[in-house]
């Protein structure tokens, strides 16, 4: 099950940027990274460093955005963190795509500082055992896993030149598929500040 959603996620993926809709009304595109912070409700991974970098382009109308990420983070653990509990160390490879709504607070020659985003997001999660304290069977092995998750956030931007803006990005991320023996499968919070490029084709 995991594995098709997996395969039907990339299929929409790849349908969605090789449309000719895409470029059918505008032709303004933009790159550009964020570096911030991924917060967890998860023990073990707690708060990490989690960069980004991304294209996107307008999605039919002025006033959406399609955009395209992709991430990494790893959460640096390296040695055991409990005396009475196994540790684990995690890693995540991140691949989103998400559909942002410009409120229409600005002349249309200015891009709208106030962007509310919502999508969807893959998370291909690699967890190494540090210790597994006792050596417990059940917890002696490394082990992977997909995990899906719906994200909805609000991104500010400030102009600096008229192809160039800064932007500060919070985003929550909310686990659609249940992997109960995957400590990361949590709720979590991102806070990031961002650079964008913008440039038509």
């Amino acid at each position: 099950m995991i594995k098709l959603r997996t395969q039907f996620m990339f299929l929409a993926l790849f349908l969605l940027l090789t449309s000719k809709e895409f470029y059918s009304q505008t032709n303004a595109h933009s790159l550009g990274m964020d570096v911030g912070y991924l917060g967890s409700a998860d023990q073990y991974s707690g708060l990490v460093i989690f960069p980004e970098v991304f294209v996107s382009g307008n999605f039919f109308t002025y006033n959406f955005n399609w955009k395209i990420n992709m991430g990494y983070w790893d959460d640096g653990v390296k040695k055991p963190l409990f005396t009475d509990s196994p540790t684990y160390s995690y890693s995540s490879f991140v691949l989103s795509s998400e559909l942002i709504y410009l409120l229409p607070i600005t002349k249309l020659d200015r891009p709208s500082p106030v962007r509310l985003l919502s999508g969807f997001s893959y998370h291909y999660v690699d967890s190494k055992i540090i210790d597994n304290y006792g050596n417990w069977a059940a917890y002696s092995e490394n082990f992977t896993g997909n995990l899906f998750y719906f994200d909805v956030g609000l991104e500010i931007h400030i102009l600096i030149q008229r192809q160039l803006t800064l932007f500060l990005k919070g985003a929550g991320y909310f686990p659609l598929n249940n992997r109960k023996f995957l400590e990361e499968n949590k709720w979590r919070l991102q806070l990031s500040l961002g650079i964008n490029y913008n440039f038509k084709l």
